[in-house]
């Protein structure tokens, strides 16, 4: 095979510079780095005239090849090195009968020639590495038998980091190696393995380069295209089909269009099903067609035209509208063609997003978090609002494949921990506690100090699918062995707590065992369906009974008031209540319906996605914790925040406000053009602001409130807006209490970029969560009065003999309403002491 050496202006300018510079020979002798006979040798060629260099190849070819290698091996001054590779490149140029003079040379020493090669690629120096890479491709492409993946693989790095480089001579050099080696079927599979150099084409023709660049790059896709896996996952992977496409269409020059062209063919004949829909999605049929009007000087072309006309004519007649919906969903390129907007589609199609484990879904949550394109963001958002609105059962597994662990990884970026648990070199500036939340392994990795905890695989695997799988204990996470889940029954959820009961306690055991001080739980889950309902309750008591004496607060997202996906959730949500009553210290209630609508007012958007909820839930529950993370002088401990907000032990159910929520917090939140302490304080008091959706009512009041105030903030600030805010008497106190906003400054995460410089987070106990209760009995009541649906839980033992659990839990609520009301009133000291009032 005939290989000739990559030509580069810059190279070969600089070689001819080099060339004429003196190399200190008799110096490298005096050190004993040169033999006599090796300095004899090399001034026969040092700077003489190239037909005198010639003729002593000729007649001594292999004795200075050897010369050459063994002086790169064993000199390491960066002009001499220069000097050796331009002298070895001068000899292969347009000789390659002498590349194996070269090759042979392992015959002498098994490092040679590759060994000190390998070694200069290295170099910081920029010629020396590609005139390296240089040489390399011309000995390499020339080996008779399979190259050695030893050998192979730190080259193909060292190209990939070329490619990706911000260099043109990097990439002009690069690719025309890549374009070299790739001829050869061991080094297409080798590339294929390193996903960095098809990025790096890619990113290349997006730049829009000239048409020689243009060339080369699509030519090494075409050569890799010949292999069927390249084919099959090329697409799908890298998305190269509408690059092509477009590049094609916009191709001043004959070859860029036939390399493209015959680069598709190959995609079509090795991998039909995988290319072909996404080549419709992309409009290359109808650029087909018009390519076979054109006049073509290459046969070859024409054949290759008309073979893919024929192709994606036959599959777009076979194609019917579902496909062609799920083709354009692969090609991650949305626009509003008329399928999207067809409520018919969607009738007839929405369930079908479910199949095969919601691939087709996870394309659409994938396209939300991860594109920049707002066209795409439109339109995925809303084919997402038409799947939940037209799949009777959509939101479960929107909220589900949504979630994740944004909360970890919110708490990750806020300490300057990367997606493996590693600590990112930048994240220098300390004062942080990152032991509250995460302990050092063995390796120095940060890990959560979390428990995963489900009764069916689905979410659980999403999140050990994520990027930040890694970042967890594998120790701590448990799905359960049948992976049936609770059915959304919290007494089959309670059920299943006592059966894993255990495995879940050897997990928390561990945990506690390892914590240093321990002072307390938080526990996240929903009250509305099986899981964490039933088997949170379950948890919580034997959390409590456990360790009676450290602290408890939950993260509990109650179901919206207007509509739920579960029919049982009055059932579900009053059970669980009453656990929360009787055996939390505090009650984080974070409300759906509020999420919903806040959502949507700091976006401008009229259903937002379930991802952007899951990121304002995350952001509050970070924003609580920040003065335990970030502390200061005050509450900067859980007992100090709850002991602050709960002067009365039952009365522990706290409602959230926060602001701003910024794009720093939420995805595409709009922005905010100035904060203060007095903007964000007053804010926080408005009840458009709170995270629970509560009836508004004129004896309401607050019993305390906490602003966790982070940023740069002056405590004269402070106070004067204290005073601001009781002049104008924002906010409504209890009569029985201290009648004041307590304040806690804290720092901000300083590896967080923010565009505001003051935000702030409430947490209040507000007499106004009544109605939610309310609420929640009235729609018990309803449901138990027709009997419905109790046949489900009279299936397990808690229920076998009757459903006094029911009233029970029911008159907690009750008592529970109650007490909050009776806290409006002055007299409430004295509330409980009458026989005919709850103690």
């Amino acid at each position: 095979m005939s290989v000739s050496l990559v030509s580069n202006a810059y190279l070969d300018e600089t070689s001819s510079k080099i060339r004429s510079k003196p190399v200190p020979w008799e110096g490298y002798q005096r050190a004993d780095l040169v033999t006599s006979e090796e300095l004899t040798l090399i001034k026969k060629v040092d700077r003489q005239p190239r037909a005198k260099i010639e003729s002593l190849l000729l007649s001594d070819g292999q004795t200075y090849a050897l010369l050459y290698l063994r002086l790169l091996k064993k000199l390491q001054r960066v002009d001499t090195m220069q000097s050796i590779l331009v002298l070895i490149a001068d000899a292969l140029q347009d000789h390659d009968e002498r590349i194996p003079l070269f090759t042979r040379t392992t015959e002498s020493d098994p490092e040679l020639p590759y060994t000190p090669l390998l070694r200069t690629l290295d170099m910081q120096d920029e010629f020396m590495q590609l005139k390296a890479a240089q040489i390399l491709t011309v000995l390499l492409c020339s080996e008779p038998k399979p190259l050695q993946p030893k050998l192979l693989q730190p080259f193909l790095n060292t190209l990939a980091s070329m490619i990706q480089s911000n260099s043109n001579n990097k990439h002009d050099v690069g690719v025309q190696c890549l374009e070299a080696l790739l001829a050869r079927p061991e080094c297409r599979q080798a590339v294929w393995a390193i996903p960095g150099i098809i990025h790096g084409f890619v990113d290349i023709l997006k730049r829009n380069p000239g048409p020689q660049m243009s060339y080369q790059v699509s030519f090494c896709l075409w050569l890799l295209s010949f292999e069927r896996d390249v084919a099959q996952d090329i697409n799908k992977k890298f998305d190269i089909i509408p690059i092509l496409v477009r590049v094609a269409q916009g191709a001043v020059k004959e070859k860029v269009i036939r390399v493209i062209v015959a680069t598709f063919r190959n995609l079509v004949t090795k991998a039909p099903n995988a290319n072909l829909p996404a080549m419709l999605v992309a409009q290359l049929l109808p650029f087909a067609k018009n390519l076979c009007t054109r006049k073509w000087t290459d046969e070859d072309i024409v054949e290759d035209v008309q073979f893919l006309r024929d192709e994606l004519a036959a599959n777009f007649q076979s194609l019917t509208t579902y496909d062609e919906y799920t083709s354009e969903l692969a090609s991650g390129h949305l626009s509003w063609t008329p399928v999207h907007e067809s409520d018919d589609f969607w009738k007839e199609n929405a369930a079908k997003l479910n199949d095969k484990d919601y691939e087709q879904l996870k394309i659409l949550i994938r396209l939300l978090k991860d594109s920049r394109d707002p066209n795409v963001l439109a339109v995925a958002a809303h084919d997402i609002g038409q799947y939940v609105k037209h799949y009777e059962r959509g939101k479960k597994p929107v909220t589900e494949l949504g979630v994740g662990s944004v909360y970890w990884q919110r708490l990750c970026a806020e300490h300057g921990i990367n997606k493996e648990g590693i600590l990112e070199e930048w994240a220098t500036e300390g004062g942080d506690r990152k032991d509250v939340f995460f302990y050092q392994a063995d390796d120095e990795h940060y890990i959560p100090r979390a428990i995963l905890v489900d009764l069916e695989p689905r979410v659980i695997n999403n999140i050990l699918a994520s990027p930040y799988a890694n970042l967890y204990n594998p120790e701590n996470i448990f799905v359960s062995k049948d992976g049936g889940g609770a059915g959304n029954n919290w007494a089959q959820g309670y059920a299943a707590g006592e059966r894993i009961y255990e495995e879940i306690m050897e997990m928390i055991d561990r945990e506690a065992e390892g914590s240093d001080s321990l002072e307390g739980f938080m526990l996240t889950h929903s009250i509305a369906g099986g899981t964490g309902s039933g088997l949170g309750s379950f948890v919580l008591e034997r959390l409590n009974d456990k360790f009676p004496k450290k602290l408890i607060q939950t993260y509990s997202v109650f179901p919206n008031a207007q509509e739920g996906d579960v029919v049982v959730q009055p059932y579900n949500s009053l059970l669980t209540l009453k656990r929360l009553v009787n055996h939390a210290d505090s009650v984080v209630v974070l409300d759906n319906g509020a999420l919903a609508r806040i959502a949507a007012d700091r976006l401008h958007v009229q259903t937002p996605t379930f991802d952007q909820t899951n990121q304002l839930v995350s952001t509050v529950m970070a924003a609580s914790t920040q003065t335990l993370r970030y502390p200061g002088f005050m509450n900067n401990d859980l007992v100090g925040i709850i002991a602050s907000l709960i002067p009365t032990p039952r009365c522990h159910f706290l409602m959230t406000s926060y602001t701003p929520f910024t794009s720093d917090s939420i995805d595409k939140a709009k922005p905010i053009r100035r904060t203060t302490v007095l903007d964000v304080m007053r804010r926080l008091l408005q009840p458009k602001n709170r995270m629970v959706s509560t009836s508004p009512s004129k004896t309401a009041c607050y019993i305390s409130i906490l602003n966790i105030i982070q940023g740069d903030v002056d405590p004269t600030e402070v106070h004067q807006s204290l005073l601001r805010i009781r002049e104008r008497q924002l906010a409504n106190f209890i009569s029985w209490g201290p009648a004041s906003i307590q304040v806690a400054p804290t720092r901000r995460s300083p590896y967080i970029a923010t565009n505001h410089r003051v935000s702030g987070l409430m947490l209040a106990n507000h007499t106004s969560i009544a109605s939610l209760f309310k609420r929640m009995l009235d729609q018990f009541d309803r449901l138990r009065k027709k009997r419905a649906f109790l046949e489900q839980y009279k299936k397990e033992k808690m229920f076998e003999n009757g459903f006094e659990e029911f009233d029970d839990a029911r008159a907690t609520c009750d008592e529970l309403l109650k007490e909050y009301k009776a806290c409006e009133s002055s007299d409430y000291i004295s509330y409980g002491s009458n026989d005919n009032e709850p103690s």
